[in-house]
């Protein structure tokens, strides 16, 4: 078995670009933004232990409108086959348009047929207020789960 770890360099660049122009740390959102700093948490959480219920419940109204639970429910345990979330750090954040983007460093263990790997990369997230919750609205790419971006915006 081969055990290697990958970085994305484009990701790498922007994510760099990015954390420059925010300045903004984890510790920074806990304080800014502590029930968002919540739902971030219990969303990526949820994502580890594969409770797309939960992950569905926290994205934002405009999505539920657009995609039908059960739809979301199957892609997403579908999406995630090979795939487990090990762990993720909030690099920084930015207020910008009505959402708050965060720069998150992902940590999984794939196994994409030739032996497990472990990968690591940055991803923008982006969260959005909605009658005083906060919801996902772009819970990142992360390369597998395509239901993780946004409708639109």
């Amino acid at each position: 078995m081969r055990n290697s770890t990958w970085r994305c360099p484009n990701v790498v660049w922007f994510a760099l670009l990015f954390a420059l122009s925010a300045g903004c740390t984890s510790s920074d959102l806990s304080s800014a933004y502590p029930e968002l700093a919540r739902v971030v948490n219990s969303y990526y959480s949820s994502q580890a232990e594969g409770d797309w219920g939960k992950t569905y419940e926290l994205r934002s109204p405009e999505f539920q409108k657009m995609v039908e639970r059960d739809y979301y429910l199957d892609q997403m345990a579908k999406d995630a086959q090979g795939w487990q979330l090990l762990s993720y750090d909030i690099d920084s954040f930015e207020e910008r348009g009505g959402l708050i983007h965060i720069l998150i460093v992902f940590r999984y263990r794939i196994d994409a047929g030739e032996g497990p790997a472990n990968v690591e990369f940055l991803d923008r997230t982006s969260w959005v207020k909605s009658a005083g919750r906060w919801y996902s609205y772009n819970a990142g790419i992360q390369r597998h789960l395509p239901l993780n971006d946004s409708i639109s915006r």
